[in-house]
């Protein structure tokens, strides 16, 4: 059994104002896009499908730089401490604008320190369930969860994600007091960004 969200990829530039010379100019080298998130991960397949197209329409290099970690906030924060001439961009999730700010102690203010370029994509994220759990849709699933408060856990690519959040309002809605399980290095190999909800006890 599977269900559906979605959660937005965003581009975003150092907030910046160019001059009229420079605009005119831009870009004259390869443009560096950082993703704050692992190879093989849902932004990863998106930006390889754009970057052909970003080539040919900018006449220079787009070159993807993976920055992992923290919720994205380790390849985020790298985009900030960037020189603001437009050359480093960061192709990042909803979180990273909105949500993590209020979960950690940053030492900037996306909304200031970053400006949108476009909404990309809407990406849907899938939770699976381990075959060895009794539910076949939804609400067979809910009623288990309900009547087995504690024995599922769920994986999410980081505290403060969109997935992660998107977890802990599913065990609230099903009543499941369900563990919230973050990556490990290894997790994050395996996985590639597909974190299934399955039973402790399996």
């Amino acid at each position: 059994m599977s269900m559906t969200k979605y959660w937005g990829v965003w581009l975003a530039a150092l907030g910046l104002g160019l001059c009229t010379a420079a605009r005119a100019a831009y870009p004259d080298h390869p443009i560096r896009v950082v993703l704050p998130y692992s190879a093989g991960a849902a932004g990863d397949i998106i930006f390889r499908q754009l970057q052909p197209g970003l080539n040919k329409a900018l006449g220079q290099p787009v070159i993807l730089d993976y920055k992992s970690g923290a919720g994205g906030n380790i390849g985020t924060q790298e985009v900030v401490r960037a020189a603001p001439d437009g050359y480093t961009l960061l192709f990042g999730a909803t979180n990273n604008f909105v949500i993590n700010q209020y979960l950690y102690k940053l030492r900037f203010d996306p909304l200031k320190a970053l400006e949108p370029i476009a909404r990309v994509a809407d990406v849907p994220a899938f939770i699976y369930l381990s075959a060895k759990v009794p539910a076949h849709d939804f609400a067979s699933f809910k009623a288990y969860a309900g009547k087995h408060p504690g024995l599922l856990n769920y994986g999410t690519p980081g505290a403060g994600t969109t997935p992660a959040l998107s977890g802990w309002m599913l065990s609230e809605a099903v009543h499941g007091k369900m563990t919230a399980i973050l990556p490990t290095a290894a997790r994050r190999r395996a996985y590639r960004h597909c974190w299934p909800i399955r039973s402790r006890s399996t």
